[in-house]
């Protein structure tokens, strides 16, 4: 095990270097962010979105579109054999 990792550390030194800086910066007391503490990060504000009722969808709407389109599929094959009328 500890050769496969010496390898993947001599094929990737870069990539290595730069986790190592990344977890320095990570604990270092000295870098400033870019926001404080109290207010939500740049990735995690882009990843809400601000008009949820653009669409009108809830937490149920794709349940309710499925059931819309339910009228629309073609019945399900059945196992069973057909019933004599």
């Amino acid at each position: 095990m500890a050769f496969n990792l010496l390898g993947q550390v001599v094929k990737s030194p870069l990539k290595l270097h730069n986790g190592i800086l990344c977890a320095v910066r990570m604990c270092n007391k000295d870098i400033n962010l870019s926001h404080s503490p109290g207010q939500p990060s740049k990735q995690s504000q882009e990843a809400t979105y601000a008009v949820p009722e653009y669409f009108q969808h809830n937490e149920y709407s794709f349940n309710d579109i499925n059931r819309e389109m339910d009228k629309y599929r073609l019945p399900r094959p059945s196992s069973l054999p057909p019933k004599n009328k």
